[in-house]
Parts: structure tokens; sequence; C-alpha cells
């Protein structure tokens, strides 16, 4: 009966007075809330719909754009988006990515499914500028959570410098607490040194276990010396892709498939800057191996570290033994440093899930990252598609902490109508931090000691009480 109720509920009226289905809900909101200990009280806070959540993709297919004659309704009406940057260099959204809009789903499921709240605004955050103009949007709008998705392979020695790291500062400073996906480049990253004797070459074997798999490979490197005045670099390393005999892959007009060099400026310190430079290419590979072949082409006595990234739009393959590995992996990985910018920042939270392609820490100055390593990292929608990994893990506990701010201004409102002074000094000083939501982690375990509060979340956990969540809300940052 529930089931059939619950089917009927997703019914609504188009304009033109036929009955449009509220494709693609989440069906295990319920369980999931349950798993994570989220109490249903927390469903019915007065203030949820004051809570502003950004939420920056390189996709909403779906929503954003928005297909024509489309009556299905996938998010509440009071989602805006932002998806152009006027008067600024930006790339428009990927209309193909459904990622942004499947975790918006999932965060407005687990919230109650209210249609005034949260308030939540899709933000472009499709490669380094749209990204720049999205944290630039946001400080007007000034959201209390941020969820971000896009973790990119370059532009940043991940050790939370690069140009994007002044940014995200600047926006955590202002209050907001940003909650990053660890992303997908689990097995997809190579760290290496290459010796700058001219002509060096060092091959990578490249596993594809699909065919017709897109797949984009990066080097970055960072060849500048701090101090310096940016003025290009003369450290040249060249991207090829071969066969698995070591001849040159071909593309479609018989010539071989080479990278493209781009240079970008940014931060190390206030003091310093960093050239970061990249090479790309794209290929369409059959399942099989494949070398990825970095050259030098310049003449120096040093080594210089660099990185190899492998990333696919493809989604992971089942083995016949059940298990599931990425589309696209490096035989070589490094499995560790693989955490991309900018999660790899001080000011996030950032989230992986424990499957295979989460990416993994530490940073590249060793700091421990992905703070928080979700269980259950799994979604199931009403339209059959299921997806899972670091992504959905980010859209999951962002949910919580969604609540948990939630929770945090119906208090405040609460305890500033008591008559005492410390209810009404206690409401004056509660505000949800970054650091806070670490220790609410902590107090939710219903076993701590038996598994690390920084490692994982899981099924362990229960709900908060009003007075545990006051004196972690009233204690100093």
């Amino acid at each position: 009966m529930r089931l059939i109720l619950f089917a009927v509920w997703l019914l609504t009226f188009a304009a033109n007075g036929e009955v449009a289905e509220l494709t693609s809900v989440l069906e295990n909101a319920e369980a999931k809330r349950h798993f994570y200990g989220i109490s249903d009280s927390y469903l019915a806070s007065k203030s949820l719909s004051q809570v502003r959540v950004a939420i920056l993709a390189r996709g909403f297919a779906g929503v954003v754009p928005k297909p024509e004659g489309e009556t299905l309704k996938y998010l509440p009406d009071c989602v805006e988006t932002v998806t152009e940057y006027p008067g600024q260099n930006f790339k428009e959204l990927d209309p193909t990515d459904e990622t942004g809009r499947r975790v918006a789903q999932i965060i407005w499921a687990m919230t109650g499914l209210h249609e005034d709240g949260p308030k939540i605004r899709l933000y472009n955050g499709c490669e380094l500028s749209s990204t720049r103009c999205a944290y630039d949007q946001m400080l007007e709008w000034k959201p209390h959570i941020v969820v971000a998705l896009e973790v990119f392979p370059t532009f940043g020695n991940f050790n939370d410098t690069g140009p994007l790291s002044p940014y995200v500062r600047v926006l955590a400073n202002a209050g907001a607490i940003i909650l990053h996906s660890a992303g997908e480049t689990g097995g997809k990253v190579i760290n290496k040194k290459i010796s700058f004797k001219k002509n060096t070459e060092i091959s990578h074997e490249l596993k594809i276990h699909a065919d017709d798999t897109f797949a984009t490979i990066t080097l970055s490197w960072n060849a500048f010396s701090p101090g310096r005045i940016f003025a290009g670099t003369d450290h040249d390393l060249d991207l090829a892709l071969c066969s698995s005999d070591g001849k040159p892959l071909l593309d479609s007009n018989q010539k071989p498939i080479v990278s493209e060099l781009r240079q970008v400026v940014g931060e190390l310190n206030k003091d310093n800057e960093i050239n970061l430079s990249m090479e790309r290419l794209n290929a369409n590979l059959f399942k099989g191996r494949y070398y990825v072949v970095v050259r030098n082409r310049s003449d120096h006595n040093d080594s210089l570290p660099y990185r190899l990234t492998v990333t696919s739009k493809s989604p992971p393959i089942t083995k016949e033994d059940g298990s599931n590995v990425p589309a696209a992996e490096f035989v070589e990985a490094s499995h560790s440093q693989e955490i991309g910018v900018p999660a790899d920042s001080r000011f996030v939270v950032t989230v992986g899930s424990d499957h295979p392609w989460s990416a993994k820490g530490p940073t590249a100055d060793n700091r421990k990252k992905p703070d928080l390593i979700l269980d259950g990292a799994n979604a199931f929608f009403s339209d059959k598609k299921a997806i899972d990994g670091p992504h959905v893990a980010t859209a999951f506990f962002s949910s919580m902490v969604i609540l948990f701010k939630a929770r945090e201004l119906d208090l405040k409102e609460e305890l500033s109508q008591k008559s005492d002074e410390k209810n009404k000094l206690d409401a004056q000083k509660l505000k949800l931090t970054t650091s806070q939501v670490q220790q609410i982690i902590r107090a939710c375990e219903k076993e701590p000691g038996k598994q690390p509060p920084d490692k994982k979340v899981s099924a362990r956990w229960s709900p908060i009480s009003d007075q545990k969540l006051i004196e972690i809300l009233t204690s100093d940052p």
C-alpha cells in the first residue's frame, strides 16, 4: 500500500492538463536516512527553507538545458540556475552530463522533498574558468553549504596551491561550508619524476576494459621556481599514445594523436607564483592495452615531478568475479596522492567513498585527505538508474550537514525566546562551521573507538541530541 500511495503522489498535472510523472526520484531515501542515523524530526525543521545550498558541477542534464516541450519534474520549483557568467570567459555546461542533477535530487529527497527548501542553486563548474566565476558569484549569494563535484587533474601542485586556491579560501572565510567530492581518479593517477636529459622517454601501460571508451589523458607539471616572474617555461614535456606494440595511434585522418600544451599562473603563497603546465589528449579506444609515453624535449640537469591522469565518462565495468573496475586505468597506478584540485584544499571537507575509483590521499604535502570516507554511497532512482562513488557520498553527507544547519537555525530561534541569559547567550553563539562538522561526525558514532571517526561513516551512527548539538555549536572552532 505504501508503494502504491507513493507512486500516486509522484504524479503532477502539467499546464496542458496532462499527467506528468515526477521521474528519477531517489527511491531509497528513507533507508539511507536510517542508515546514516538521521532523525525524522530533522525533516520537519521550520528553518530548512532558509538554508542556501550551492551545487557546483559540470552538467545538470535534464534540468539545464531543459528539454523542449518536456513536462517532467526533477527538482522543486525553488531551484535556481547560474549557467552563464556575462562578461567573463567561461565554458558552457556539458549538456550530456546529468551528475549534478542526480546529486541535487539526492539532496532534495534526503532532506524531505519539501517544495520550499532547502534553497538550491545550480552553478556551472565546467572547467577552470567557469569554476572561478562560480566562486565569485557565490560570494554575492552567500550559500551556507557548497557541494562541489568537479575535480581537476591539473591547475595546481595538489598541495592546496594553484589558481583556484584563493577563490576557495575567500568563500570559506566568508562562512561557507564547502563539501567537496574526492573525485573519481582512483587507480587513474601516476606520480613520477622524469630526467631532463633531452629526449628521455617513459612509457606507462594503460588498460581499457570496454570498447568505445572515450578517454582523456592529462599530463601536468610545475616547471616554475618560486619567486620568479611568470614568463613561460622552457621545460617541455610531450605526451603520446601508442598501441600495445609501441606504434603511435592515428586519428580518423590517419594522423598521430598528439597533445596540446596549456599554461596557467597559480598562487603558491602571498609572495610567489607557480607556472603550471599541462598537455592533454583525447582518444576513443577499444578494449585492450595501450602505452602512454611521456617525452622530454628540453635539456636540463635536473629531474621534474609530473602527474599523469586518465579520465573517462564511461561507467565502471563489472568483471566476471562481480568486482567493479574503472573503464580506463593505469596498470602501474600510484594508488596514493590522487586527490585533485581543489579537493586538496585545507578549506574544504573532502568526501570519498569505499569504491576503488574514489581518489585516495594523502595530498602532495602529506596532509590527510579525504577528510571522510562514507559507507553506503549508492543511490537508486525511480527511472531504474543507479549511481555510486564519491559524488554520491558527497551528496549524502551534504544532506546531513544541511539538516544540521537547519536545526542550528531552529535552535537559535528557540533559545533566543527563552527568559534566562544563558540560553540567549548560546543563541548568539550558535554557528555551524567546517570544524564543527567534524565534531558532529564524532558525536554521532554509536561505537566510538571501534572505527576511527575520520575514517568512515557507517550504520553505527545515531541521531544527535539537541543538547549535544548546542554544546558543539557553541564551542570555539
